[in-house]
């Protein structure tokens, strides 16, 4: 049976999110394990660790959660990074959650960080682990019926979604992060010699370690083909206020691929369908995209519908999230601007608010 460990220096933290996991996740379905390290541990915490991950374990490490500062027992130099390390060496997705660094810098968005909200409730900290370790473990499943195995991400993620003909979009997200592409390949090289090469199962192991990270941490975090309700609504330039309408109207455009249960996510492109079947009679010369898709959905509800909250258009234009404020903003150069880098390619319908840009773009090199 797969195995979910929790790590963190605090016993009631622990006990908490492990009890709200084992609510949601049936004891046929993952062992729910925490370590508590300790001064007075008799082993290392690194081979305490690699026990836990080894390939022979009896229970088979597939998800870890840790927290940053594991130091609070006494055992000293123990932190989240060093799980982090370890479990990206052996293919392991981890979630890093910290209750001690609320006021850091924003970071630049990390391919391999899962990151697990530690000032919730440990019943939202488990749907989403509960959420992720699912979504992984469906990644997986799949993955062993692919044949051949794809050579890139993309190819990857699109045969999964069983959307081959989107693979040219999902590759541009991988273009932030080009290292991703050689590196695979590089891991499974065929042309290796026979005491180098890999065998079937790690190939396909690696591959959905990162094939799972990039559909996760990019193509579902940056609005793009696939878009959350939030962004949604922005794209179609109406307030949140109006999520009953969307899932209405929208329903049959619903993801139902892996880490469905992180958000609510939509195809994109059925979405455009579903707007371009309303047939609008008159649309204003200047309009833009996120106002005519608003206009085609007031006349198909045949009411007004509230707009998002803005002071530089007043909600009128829309059309945008920002995935950093997860504000609606618009085209206007005073509302958005593009990224050289902390937006990936593929993401169409997400643009970084003005004032969070200049505010940060000096020191993080946005």
């Amino acid at each position: 049976m797969k195995t979910i460990l929790l790590i963190d220096d605090t016993q009631e933290q622990l006990e908490g999110l492990a009890q709200a996991l084992r609510l949601i996740l049936g004891a046929d379905e993952a062992n729910i394990v925490t370590w508590l390290p300790t001064k007075d541990d008799p082993v290392e915490p690194g081979d305490t660790l690699a026990k836990y991950l080894a390939k022979d374990a009896a229970d088979t490490v597939a998800f870890v959660v840790t927290d940053y500062d594991l130091t609070g027992k006494g055992s000293l130099g123990l932190y989240g990074s060093t799980v982090v390390d370890q479990c990206q060496m052996v293919a392991v997705p981890v979630g890093n959650y910290s209750r001690g660094k609320k006021k850091r810098l924003p970071a630049e968005p990390s391919l391999f960080e899962i990151r697990v909200p530690a000032d919730e409730s440990h019943e939202a900290a488990a749907k989403l682990i509960a959420s992720v370790f699912r979504g992984f473990e469906e990644i997986r499943a799949k993955v062993d019926q692919l044949n051949p195995m794809p050579r890139s991400p993309a190819a990857g993620i699109a045969a999964l979604l069983g959307r081959p003909n989107d693979q040219s979009q999902f590759s541009l997200y991988g273009t932030r992060y080009p290292a991703v592409n050689s590196g695979l390949i590089d891991r499974i090289d065929w042309t290796a010699p026979d005491d180098k090469k890999p065998t079937a199962d790690d190939v396909r192991k690696l591959f959905s370690y990162v094939a799972g990270h990039v559909l996760l941490n990019l193509v579902l975090r940056y609005p793009g083909p696939i878009v959350s309700l939030k962004a949604l609504a922005a794209y179609c330039a109406i307030h949140t206020d109006e999520a009953d309408r969307i899932r209405e109207i929208f329903k049959e455009c619903r993801y139902d691929g892996p880490f469905k249960d992180c958000y609510e996510l939509f195809w994109l492109d059925k979405v455009v369908a579903v707007i371009d079947a309303i047939d609008l009679e008159e649309v204003p010369t200047e309009a833009t995209a996120g106002e005519v898709n608003r206009l085609a959905l007031e006349k198909h509800f045949g009411v007004k519908l509230a707009r998002p909250v803005c002071n530089r258009c007043d909600g009128l234009n829309g059309g945008f999230l920002c995935p950093f404020t997860e504000r609606t903003v618009c085209i206007k150069p005073d509302c958005s601007t593009g990224s050289n880098g902390w937006i990936p390619a593929g993401a169409r319908i997400s643009r970084i608010e003005k004032g969070f840009f200049d505010e940060w773009s000096p020191l993080l090199g946005m």
